[in-house]
């Protein structure tokens, strides 16, 4: 075995340290929406998470989403070339919302409904961000997930021209 690979197996020991082996840790799926309030993703409207943006992640954020620089602290990029990539677990629709919904705004979470979270979701991932370079490597056999905007649906028929 590498050093790399030794290097690795024991940084995952050490986090996994006081876990039951097998058994999930309690936080996790804890920032999930429940899949019956889940909106199906056509339907979602990026205006509208974009004017719940403007009301209530801005002050962090900034209007650019970019983030605005608080004392030493600056909050992420939320798109653009500096942002998370395309196949990053936040470039899915569902996980996001969960994500706004449960720990958002920073000095306010949960002040959102799984509605609006959702639709602010829409609107945070309808924008340009780094491409995964790895993609077509992805859901080779699986069922592409329908909040993975920034893939090719391939199980909806391209119409004939």
């Amino acid at each position: 075995m590498s050093k790399e690979v030794l290097a690795v197996s024991a940084y995952i020991t050490w986090l996994a340290r006081g876990f039951e082996v097998g058994k999930s840790p309690a936080w996790r799926g804890q920032n999930t929406i429940a899949a019956a309030a889940l909106i199906p993703v056509p339907r979602l409207d990026p205006r509208r998470g974009e004017s719940l943006f403007n009301e209530h992640c801005t002050s962090c954020h900034g209007v650019d989403g970019q983030g605005v620089q608080i004392g030493d602290k600056k909050p992420g990029p939320l798109w653009g070339p500096n942002s998370w990539n395309d196949g990053a677990g936040a470039a899915r629709v569902y996980t996001l919302a969960g994500i706004i919904r449960y720990a958002r705004p920073y000095l306010d979470p949960g002040r959102l409904t799984d509605e609006e979270a959702q639709h602010l979701a829409a609107f945070i991932n309808a924008k340009p961000r780094p491409v995964y370079p790895f993609k077509a490597q992805d859901y080779l056999t699986e069922k592409l997930p329908a909040d993975s905007v920034y893939y090719p649906r391939r199980d909806v028929p391209v119409p004939a021209q």
